[in-house]
């Protein structure tokens, strides 16, 4: 048995411990969803590892939640056929400066450019997965804005 886990130990310490077997022991990337809010939308940063979701909105509201298994399907073969994120292609786009938000997806330290702005197949892919994540969460994004009388 000790001789199993020292070869276990050895082959995962290798340059070559890549593919299947390191990826079996590793521990899964999450993916990070950050949206920069704006005057009117709150920020929020949803981080997803498996089934679960756990997200941050407006700097202070935070929660955690499952993934139906579609969706969690949906956004990780989005992110998967758009690696390496930072090598895909993203533009830019008019926004308004009100309501203009930049989405960013983060994976394996790559992340994305804004993919808010239609671009290729695979940047409107991702997006979709990520507003569906949004939508499922139910995430309520509007400022409370609050008016003093003067």
């Amino acid at each position: 048995m000790a001789r199993l886990f020292i070869f276990i130990a050895l082959l995962a310490l290798t340059p070559h411990a890549t593919g299947f077997f390191w990826d079996w022991f590793r521990p899964s990337h999450p993916t990070e969803i950050v949206n920069s809010g704006s005057t009117n939308a709150c920020d929020y940063t949803i981080t997803i590892k498996g089934h679960n979701a756990h997200y941050v909105v407006c700097g202070n509201r935070t929660g955690t939640a499952k993934l139906s298994d579609s969706v969690k399907n949906q956004i990780a073969q989005a992110v998967k056929a758009a690696e390496p994120l930072d090598k895909l292609p993203t533009r830019p786009c008019p926004k308004s400066a009100s309501f203009g938000t930049t989405t960013v997806v983060k994976h394996k330290g790559k992340a994305t450019g804004d993919i808010s702005c239609a671009s290729t197949d695979q940047v409107n892919k991702l997006f979709n997965a990520t507003e569906t994540v949004v939508q499922q969460l139910h995430l309520n994004l509007v400022k409370h804005i609050i008016t003093l009388p003067l």
